[in-house]
């Protein structure tokens, strides 16, 4: 017993501070821009849509699910995307209307204007559609960052502590979403193996949270965005992200789940490192 205590307690490497919190959380920042530098990736792309509906006098509670996959590209440069292009099996429909799902990496910052949906035609179509789903924003954003940072708040609190099982720090951030002892709280998590890079990332809102004013109210329930990286050589890449929520208004509940797998990663290629072109030649006659 004694010598699991000891274990618990046991202190990091020497180098690592656990109480460096201004360090762990400069790192999970830069894990939520993603690699430095600029970047070609591209990888896999799910998304899980289930209408749920109440039970009834007359009904059962019934959920339809939808479940779609297809791919993504995209182009991230120092923590921009400056184009995210992505296409889809199957078209996404709700009692059998096509609806637009646009879907947004949550690393780094992105420019709604930049994401392009490349859908599947109808089967008595040629060729296949091009949407650019666009909200007329002119300035990239942080789609978590910005959740965050919504909240009306001023307090937040981060706690670091070496976990010796499993040899890394693991960094906790709370954010209220008032300015109240009482309110609720976004809870961030970043884990650090052996204190020198971010493994995984998770971030998980209030299990209730009420958006908008009646008539037209939106409820989220269980909100969840999960990051998990790998190390490459000197680099440290995505690997996947995950974020889930349920949603509820004007009497219809969704459930949401959207999944982006990186598969690969390539430097982008400058004009310094594309081969000059071929140099006609020439003839000292006349």
């Amino acid at each position: 017993m004694w010598l699991a205590l000891s274990l618990a307690f046991a202190d990091p490497p020497e180098g690592v501070d656990r109480d460096d919190t201004d360090r762990w959380e400069a790192m999970t920042e830069a894990a939520l821009n993603g690699p430095a530098g600029c970047w070609e990736l591209a990888g896999d792309v799910h998304v899980n849509i289930a209408l749920l509906s109440k039970a009834s006098l007359w009904r059962r509670t019934s959920e339809t699910p939808f479940e779609y996959a297809g791919t993504w590209n995209g182009t991230l440069e120092d923590g921009t995307w400056t184009a995210f292009r992505y296409r889809l099996s199957d078209t996404i429909k709700v009692d059998g209307e096509p609806i637009e799902v646009p879907i947004y990496p949550v690393i780094g910052e992105i420019d709604p204007n930049v994401v392009v949906s490349e859908s599947e035609s109808p089967p008595d179509a040629k060729g296949s559609s091009v949407t650019v789903s666009s909200d007329g924003s002119s300035s990239p954003v942080s789609l978590l960052r910005s959740s965050i940072e919504a909240w009306d708040t001023s307090t937040a609190i981060s706690i670091a502590q070496w976990r010796e099982a499993t040899r890394e720090i693991e960094l906790i951030q709370d954010t209220p979403i008032k300015d109240n002892p009482n309110a609720p709280t976004i809870t961030m998590t970043t884990r650090i193996p052996e204190g020198q890079w971010v493994s995984r990332l998770s971030a998980v809102f209030p299990r209730k949270l009420v958006l908008g004013e009646w008539p037209v109210r939106l409820r989220l329930h269980d909100t969840q965005f999960h990051l998990v990286q790998r190390q490459v050589a000197d680099h440290v890449f995505p690997a996947a992200e995950n974020v889930s929520t349920v949603g509820t208004a004007l009497g219809f509940t969704v459930s949401y789940e959207q999944r982006l797998d990186y598969s690969t990663a390539s430097p982008c290629q400058s004009p310094v490192d594309a081969p000059e072109p071929a140099r006609p030649e020439t003839s000292d006659e006349p």
